[in-house]
C-alpha cells in the first residue's frame, strides 16, 4: 500500500504539474482521472484510497507554481519514514490490526457504477472549476473535500459530509483558541507532536473527530509561518469556507449518484 501510494502521488503530481501551461490537457486529464478513480472505487477500499491520492496529487501539482527537483526529497524521505516506523513497530509489537469500519453499500449494478463515476467526476471537475475562480490555494482544499466525502455509499456520503463539516468547524475554533493564546513556536510544536499520534486512530469510527484533529494540526502548522501575525484569522475563515464549498458539490454529486436514496 505504501509502494502503490507513493506512486499515486508522485505520478498525480507530476502529470498535473505537466499539464497546468495547457488547459485543454489539464481539463481533460482531470475528467479522465476521476472518471477512472469512480469506476475504480468497484475494487475496494485500497484502490479508492490510493485513487484518490493521486487526483490530490494531480491537484496539488496542476496549481504549483514553480517545481525545483529537491524537493523529491520530501517525498521520499515521507515514505523511508513511514516504511521504517511502521517496520520498528512490527518488531516491537507485532503485526497492527486493521480498522474495519462499516460495509459500504455499494451500487449493485454497473449502470449504478457508471453513475456514480459521472457523478463524482461532474463534481470534482465543478469544484475545481469553481475553486479556481478563487485562487490556487482555494482549489486544493475544495477539491480535496469532494473527492474525500463523496463514496459509493450515499448514507455513508451524507454522513461523511456532515461528519467533515463538523470536525473542521471543531477544528478551525481550536486553532483560534490556540493562535490567540499562544504565541510560542516551541509550544505549538509540543501541541503538533500531541495530536498527530491520535489522527489515525478516529478514522473508520469517529471520521469527524478524525477530521477536527488534522485541521487543527494542519492550522497549527500554518500558524507557524505566520507567528504573531493576524494572517491566520483570515486564513482559519478562508478554510472553513473551503470545505463548505467542497462538501456542497460532493452533496450534489451524491444526489445525482443516488436520486433514489435522495428521494427517500
Amino acid at each position: 500500500m505504501l509502494t502503490i501510494n507513493a506512486a499515486m502521488i508522485a505520478g498525480g503530481g507530476i502529470i498535473g504539474y505537466l499539464c497546468q501551461d495547457s488547459a485543454p490537457a489539464l481539463w481533460s486529464v482531470f475528467v479522465a482521472i476521476t472518471l477512472s478513480v469512480g469506476m475504480a472505487a468497484r475494487g475496494g477500499r485500497e484502490v479508492m484510497l490510493t485513487g484518490r491520492h493521486g487526483v490530490m496529487a494531480f491537484t496539488v501539482g496542476a496549481d504549483m507554481p514553480t517545481f525545483e527537483t529537491h524537493l523529491i526529497w520530501y517525498l521520499i524521505g515521507v515514505v523511508a519514514l513511514n516504511a521504517a516506523s511502521r517496520t520498528i513497530d512490527q518488531l516491537l509489537a507485532g503485526p497492527l490490526p486493521l480498522q474495519r469500519g462499516a460495509p459500504l453499500q455499494s451500487p449493485s449494478r454497473y449502470s449504478g457504477w457508471v453513475r456514480y463515476a459521472l457523478a463524482f467526476c461532474g463534481a470534482a471537475v465543478a469544484s475545481m472549476l469553481i475553486a479556481r475562480m478563487l485562487d490556487q490555494v482555494h482549489t486544493i482544499w475544495v477539491v480535496i473535500t469532494t473527492i474525500l466525502v463523496m463514496l459509493p455509499d450515499a448514507r455513508a456520503s451524507y454522513r461523511r459530509i456532515l461528519e467533515r463539516v463538523f470536525g473542521t468547524f471543531a477544528g478551525v475554533v481550536a486553532a483560534w483558541v490556540i493562535t490567540m493564546v499562544v504565541h510560542s513556536a516551541a509550544v505549538i510544536c509540543i501541541t503538533i507532536l500531541l495530536i498527530a499520534p491520535l489522527i489515525p486512530h478516529h478514522h473508520a469510527n469517529r471520521y469527524w473527530l478524525h477530521t477536527a484533529l488534522i485541521a487543527f494540526m494542519v492550522l497549527l502548522a500554518y500558524d507557524l509561518t505566520l507567528l504573531n501575525s493576524h494572517g491566520i484569522t483570515s486564513l482559519l475563515r478562508e478554510r472553513l469556507e473551503d470545505i463548505l464549498l467542497g462538501s456542497a458539490m460532493a452533496l450534489v454529486g451524491t444526489v445525482v449518484a443516488f436520486p433514489r436514496e435522495a428521494a427517500t
